[in-house]
């Protein structure tokens, strides 16, 4: 699996105008890296404020975080969502990986079956400050 993640980072990336060999030792050194580390957008959008503030009543071990490419999303086709669940309560879209990431992800994410399981790091705001989402993930299977 690690070779598929690494063909499809490195042809992005060459498709982004990096010379093959030092888009494949990038695609390499990223699919070895431990962890990555994002921060949602889009979460001021509808009631995701609403979700978020209700999301930071739970312990993080309660809390199940996962990336889903959405290819038919009508705005970008590489859209990746931040799809949060509590255990027993159901699923929300909180938000989305900003662009340049998700450019990058969505198609390794196809080539891991859907979805990649990402972590819960910390909701940030609250008070009279809007509410954020920092999550980490690793590239590898759900």
């Amino acid at each position: 699996m690690l070779k598929s993640i690494v063909t499809t980072l490195g042809n992005t990336l060459v498709k982004r105008g990096i010379s093959r060999p030092h888009a494949f030792q990038k695609a390499w050194r990223m699919a070895r890296q431990n962890k990555f580390f994002a921060k949602a957008v889009g979460v001021t959008i509808g009631s995701r404020q609403e979700a978020l503030k209700r999301l930071a009543q739970y312990g993080r071990d309660m809390v199940r975080v996962y990336l889903v490419h959405e290819s038919n999303n009508p705005v970008d086709s590489n859209a990746v969502a931040v799809v949060v669940a509590v255990a027993g309560k159901g699923e929300y879209k909180a938000g989305y990986l900003p662009k340049e990431g998700a450019n990058l992800l969505a198609r390794v994410i196809d080539k891991l079956g859907g979805q990649l399981a990402a972590t819960l790091e910390n909701i940030t705001g609250g008070g009279d400050r809007k509410y954020g989402l920092n999550i980490s993930y690793a590239l590898r299977a759900a």
